[in-house]
């Protein structure tokens, strides 16, 4: 895992132990203005009638992204089901959770908006746990 960079003003995080030494970093990677992304349509979704339901598939991809069912719904519908799962926590570092749900695991902003700090903590374990 390379280092993390703050994308307003281009500062590494420090300390930098546990990260990817930055001259094993491809060139073109290290001086991307963008982060690739995984688009939806370049990932296979062969696990996505699963609704509701565990896929390893999404869980060896660390919950990237989570499955199609989970990012459909609203915080209204989170609400009402994040309490009927257990997961494991999973901690998120160098940014809010809400900026890495909605970067990394691709979650609709405007879906997820109202959400307080415990439910986003949730979702995102949820996420990391193969939702």
């Amino acid at each position: 895992m390379t280092v993390p960079v703050n994308r307003m003003t281009g500062e590494h995080l420090t300390p930098t132990d546990g990260y990817l030494d930055e001259s094993l970093v491809p060139g073109e990677i290290r001086t991307s203005k963008t982060m690739p992304r995984a688009d939806d349509h370049l990932i296979a979704y062969d696990d996505e009638d699963d609704y509701g339901e565990v896929s390893e598939a999404r869980r060896a991809r660390s919950g990237r992204p989570p499955s199609k069912w989970l990012r459909s719904l609203y915080a209204e519908e989170l609400r009402l089901w994040l309490p009927e799962v257990e997961v494991p926590r999973v901690g998120v570092s160098g940014m809010t959770v809400w900026t890495h749900l909605t970067r990394d695991h691709y979650f609709d902003a405007e879906k997820i908006e109202g959400l307080n700090d415990m439910e986003l903590a949730k979702l995102h374990s949820v996420a990391h746990f193969g939702y």
